[in-house]
């Protein structure tokens, strides 16, 4: 199996995905996603970088393997790995432009003492 990188660029329906791969510059494959991403429901969205394995054989077709996360990236998942995920709620509380944070210190107290 040949193992390289690549970008999603569509979906074309049915589980199948429209990938641009990085190392045969340009090269386009119909990639479908692997097992685990389908099982634990791993979403996969255009604009995506995504580990895709292509058959010596065959290498107009291809699966994706991995999806890589883009955690502060302004892409089409400014939020990290899911949408509305922990960079969106630091913007939101106004923590993300620079401003600092004293760390908060919890005690549990007991009846006791």
């Amino acid at each position: 199996m040949i193992e390289t990188s690549g970008v999603i660029e569509k979906e074309q329906g049915n589980g199948f995905y429209l990938v641009t791969l990085e190392q045969p510059a340009g090269h386009q494959c119909l990639c479908r996603a692997a097992g685990k991403l389908t099982k634990f429901r791993i979403k996969l969205l255009a604009g995506d970088k995504v580990l895709v394995e292509i058959s010596p054989y065959d290498l107009t077709r291809g699966r994706i393997t991995y999806r890589e996360r883009n955690a502060g990236a302004t892409g089409p998942r400014p939020g990290g790995n899911r949408p509305g995920g922990p960079a969106e709620a630091l913007v939101a509380c106004g923590l993300l432009e620079g401003d600092q944070v004293e760390p908060v210190a919890l005690f549990l107290l007991d009846d006791a003492g």
